[in-house]
């Protein structure tokens, strides 16, 4: 029997909570959100869930792994009849639920989504709900917090002063979640979109993001500088934008950067705006230059047989340096929290 192909992107999985990174309240504000289902009124859509969550070692790598189902109602709308000459209206629906497989590595916190079947869900869709139950969750707590500040109070309203008096107080020792699921882009492909694309260069911006300390010494020398300045001035994000709309930037450096920010492996993201060659205006990012890969797997696969072929896969990309991982003392300390985070995960399930 033939074994199935699938394909899969990879992304920085950014999660911080004030100056605090993800592992450290992995347990308490993040591993929740994947009990949690969405529903909702986008269209074709009415939710989405998770399931099969799993917290495990994959060939010695602490993992969360499990699927990403996007909930769906089709509407027909209209049907050719039997003689193919006539096409009438029609209200016929059908349900589907189309699922991407997702691995979540501890260790250097990359998310690999695997779709499984044609109109699985993709990067983008996993990040608006990852994003929104992040803040739900926050928000959970926040509101029986306040409920219970007003109790100690034995008031049922606070005044404006009083609510903003909490709220700092809150926030300062529950800062609210700031996530961040950027595509891992390639290099190489990025250099060739500016060379192959265009004529005349406008503009580049590139924005930098906090990191979960997985890659303090993976940026180009490039954005170095810049990405110290932003974490001196306690930003989530940093800017860099260049412009010359009548001559164009130089293209040599343009291209730089797009490597420099390539080469991040998910912690900075560019925009370039411009010419193509036959005069129109286009504009490129990170996202047409991601990392998409394929996988083999055996037809009757399990989500251990995809986890352990897709990080087989992600590791030659990285020895092929296609994009880099830092391998530093930080790496080895967050492995030992990712191992400590997966015993705690598996001791909280036999409880239940």
């Amino acid at each position: 029997m033939k074994n199935k192909i699938l394909s899969f992107e990879i992304a920085n999985f950014v999660c911080k909570f004030g100056e605090d990174n993800l592992l450290d309240h992995f347990v308490e504000k993040v591993f929740p959100i994947f009990n949690y289902t969405i529903q909702t009124g986008r269209g074709e859509t009415y939710g989405f869930v998770f399931t099969n969550v799993k917290a495990q070692t994959v060939d010695g790598i602490p993992c969360i792994t499990g699927r990403f189902v996007q909930r769906l109602k089709i509407r027909a709308r209209q049907i050719l009849n039997g003689n193919l000459d006539d096409i009438t209206p029609s209200n016929a629906t059908m349900l589907s639920d189309p699922s991407s497989i997702f691995i979540l590595k501890l260790t250097d916190h990359r998310l690999f989504l695997v779709r499984e079947i044609p109109r699985s869900p993709k990067i983008k869709p996993f990040s608006n709900i990852v994003s929104e139950l992040l803040f739900d969750l926050w928000k959970e707590e926040y509101d029986e917090n306040l409920k219970l500040h007003k109790i100690n109070l034995k008031k049922k309203r606070l005044s404006k002063e009083e609510r903003e008096e909490f709220e700092k107080e809150y926030e300062s020792q529950n800062p609210r979640p700031f996530f961040q699921l950027t595509s891992i882009a390639d290099s190489t492909k990025g250099i060739s979109l500016i060379e192959d694309e265009f004529d005349l260069v406008k503009s580049i911006s590139v924005r930098t993001y906090k990191t979960n300390n997985e890659d303090g010494d993976a940026d180009e020398e490039l954005l170095d500088l810049h990405r110290k300045k932003m974490e001196k001035m306690r930003g989530d994000t940093g800017d860099i934008l260049y412009k010359n709309n009548k001559e164009g930037l130089d293209k040599e450096s343009v291209k730089n950067l797009v490597h420099a920010a390539s080469s991040t492996a998910g912690n900075a993201t560019f925009k370039v705006q411009g010419l193509s060659k036959d005069g129109h205006s286009i504009v490129r990012t990170e996202s047409d230059s991601k990392i998409q890969l394929t996988t083999e797997v055996p037809v009757n696969y399990s989500i251990t047989d995809v986890a352990k072929s897709v990080i087989a896969k992600s590791n030659e990309v990285i020895n092929n340096k296609i994009f880099k991982i830092s391998k530093n003392k930080i790496t080895d300390n967050e492995r030992s929290k990712a191992i400590m985070i997966i015993k705690k995960i598996e001791k909280l399930n036999e409880k239940n």
